[in-house]
């Protein structure tokens, strides 16, 4: 698959360390071989504009069928 989420911290090859959520993105150019992972890059869950850059990703990658997007403004916990 081209995306994964992966929840466990990780170091790229540019030495960025990411410790929360972050997708795995897998392109020929940015796979590395010491790890076997895709190169990842972090998102925020509470970004106002992370509804738009999810569309943004599945243009990129040329989806023909995007999945139902819905967008929660907010979770209510108990």
């Amino acid at each position: 698959t081209p995306l994964w989420w992966i929840p466990r911290p990780h170091r790229n090859p540019n030495g960025t360390v990411l410790n929360g959520p972050h997708l795995h993105i897998y392109k020929e150019e940015y796979y590395y071989t010491n790890t076997n992972l895709p190169y990842a890059i972090e998102f925020d869950i509470n970004d106002p504009s992370l509804m738009e850059n999810c569309i943004a990703f599945l243009k990129e990658f040329n989806v023909i069928e995007y999945p139902v997007l819905i967008e929660q403004p907010a979770l209510l916990l108990n």
